[in-house]
């Protein structure tokens, strides 16, 4: 089972982001008059190796960005706040809640899931950069798009900031004689 979890980490926080992020970025591209040359991407399209290696080095560069910014917010909890609030133990607990076994599958899906979208807004954010840098005069309405589908993204993680939280605070103040937390199977029985 410990597998099927690092796994399905790696789905949540790398593989799905990147995936989306690359794609998103092709659709663009396609709707857009870019600077770039389509036929560049047609090459990396046709080999499978090219595309896995360019959306993997968009999943690492994204994640890097994301995990900066969890530090960043991690850094913020444990200065301003108090041992036991649900932000601190989401962004500063997790891993050990998750190693001593305090953490169930669903409970840890719900987590990986804002990492998820945090991810998501990054990449976002990403072509959004990229658009508003390099292809400034030629993709106005394109740059909406992206703006609307990084607000959209801000607001799933908000979203998902939420739910995570609701888990960590509701596991925290359930624990078992055992000592183990989180043995509800579903996030409404959760709340």
């Amino acid at each position: 089972m410990d597998e099927v979890m690092k796994n399905l980490w790696l789905l949540l926080t790398l593989v799905l982001p990147g995936m989306t992020t690359y794609g998103t970025f092709r659709i663009l591209l396609l709707f857009s008059h870019s600077h770039l040359d389509a036929s560049a991407f047609q090459k990396i399209d046709d080999s499978t190796i090219l595309t896995t290696c360019f959306i993997a080095s968009v999943a690492l560069m994204q994640q890097a960005i994301a995990i900066s910014i969890e530090a960043a917010v991690s850094a913020a909890c444990t200065r301003w706040l108090r041992e036991g609030d649900a932000y601190r133990l989401l962004f500063c607990e997790r891993f050990n809640m998750a190693a001593s076994g305090k953490l169930n599958q669903d409970a840890t899906r719900i987590i990986g899931y804002l990492f998820t979208s945090l991810n998501v807004t990054v990449g976002l954010g990403l072509i959004l950069a990229y658009l508003l840098l390099y292809e400034r005069e030629r993709n106005r309405g394109i740059v909406g798009i992206v703006i609307a589908l990084t607000l959209a993204g801000a607001i799933s993680a908000a979203f998902r900031l939420q739910s995570a939280k609701g888990v960590v605070s509701t596991l925290e103040g359930h624990a078992t004689d055992e000592g183990r937390l989180g043995q509800a199977s579903t996030w409404g029985t959760i709340r």
